[in-house]
């Protein structure tokens, strides 16, 4: 595991100085390798640069590409570029890139090919960020279909697609559809990786929440429960991911009435110390831990303890740690409320 770690770190600085030196110069005998690392190599880049170096990279070697009437190139590279796009909320240049992109890899290729499929999967995707459902499912289903007729239909190749279509359905409320296309990811992460791999704990807490969503809550806590016990057996009980099931595990019990149960699975994912968690996941499991608090027994200063902590990675908190303390109406709470909006204030969210 270390050995595959300090391979990916040194992976990381090499395709970094690539990135860098695009920005300089795009030499034609480099071109291959450009195209190359934007296509297959970007969840590596997008670990060690922005979102707008990424942009400004793709951009200007597409530019050469076209400058040598390198088509398939210039689609992939769209393809690319329109993806990081619309993850900057950019929706009007992400469309009309990857509309491009299709035209360029349909006039080229002239038939289904991965790369295709990748671009109909990548539209659909924005159909989805742009909230047009009707376009997000036909682009998602041209890509599926595409993929079933290169892979077949158990093919791990397919389950990007499949990710997009339970999200469409479960916004669209379609939650007999959406567990249908769970189960069909979990039989092929299951016959690909083995009924124990994390993949399949992934798929498992898809259908747990799915289930949530459709009211079966006992069945989605049971599921749930499962999924974290394939997740201490795979990941250890320190994992970051280890946490943020048993946060999911607190918002059920809170959802079906048990307080003090949410209560003691919150300060178990508290008590989780991983040095990878990212913040994000920190500052959730204190504003659950809050509300679940305040709820349950009205700990109001252990309340706005966690709200506090909350508000040091999200500003909004201060408002309801400020509300948290005036509910209370004591002399101490009132004080500190008092220093909450001013804080607020201060930071210009008042």
């Amino acid at each position: 595991m270390l050995s595959a770690r300090l391979a990916w770190s040194r992976l990381s600085v090499h395709a970094v100085q690539l990135v860098n030196w695009a920005f300089q110069e795009v030499r034609e005998d480099m071109l291959p390798l450009y195209v190359s690392m934007a296509w297959d190599l970007m969840p590596l880049l997008s670990s060690s640069c922005s979102s707008y170096t990424l942009q400004g990279f793709c951009q200007v070697v597409l530019e050469r590409a076209q400058f040598l009437d390198m088509t398939l190139e210039s689609a992939q590279l769209m393809t690319v570029l329109g993806s990081l796009l619309a993850e900057s909320a950019a929706l009007k240049r992400a469309d009309a890139m990857l509309r491009q992109a299709l035209e360029y890899f349909w006039r080229e290729l002239k038939g289904p090919h991965q790369a295709v499929a990748r671009c109909y999967k990548e539209l659909g995707a924005l159909m989805l960020k742009a909230g047009k459902p009707s376009e997000a499912s036909k682009h998602l289903q041209q890509a599926l279909e595409m993929l079933e007729t290169l892979y077949g239909g158990a093919s791990t190749e397919l389950l990007p697609v499949l990710q997009l279509q339970v999200e469409l359905l479960r916004r669209s409320r379609k939650y007999a559809e959406a567990e249908g296309v769970v189960t069909r990811a979990l039989g092929i992460c299951g016959a690909a990786y083995g009924p124990n791999d994390v993949q399949v704990a992934v798929w498992k807490n898809q259908l747990a929440q799915v289930v949530r969503q459709a009211g079966r809550l006992d069945e989605a806590q049971s599921l749930a429960q499962e999924v974290l016990a394939l997740l201490q057996g795979q990941l250890g009980s320190e994992h970051p991911r280890v946490a943020a099931q048993l946060m999911m595990l607190g918002q059920l019990a809170a959802q079906q009435g048990k307080q003090a149960a949410a209560e003691q699975t919150y300060r178990k994912a508290l008590q989780v110390r991983d040095p990878q968690r990212h913040i994000a996941v920190w500052h959730v499991l204190f504003g659950n831990l809050a509300v679940g608090l305040l709820v349950g027994a009205c700990k109001v200063l252990e309340v706005a303890t966690c709200l506090f902590i909350c508000s040091i990675v999200h500003m909004k908190y201060l408002i309801l740690q400020a509300s948290v303390c005036d509910y209370a109406a004591g002399d101490v709470c009132s004080r500190h409320a008092g220093t909450v909006l001013r804080n607020a204030a201060v930071a210009g969210i008042l």
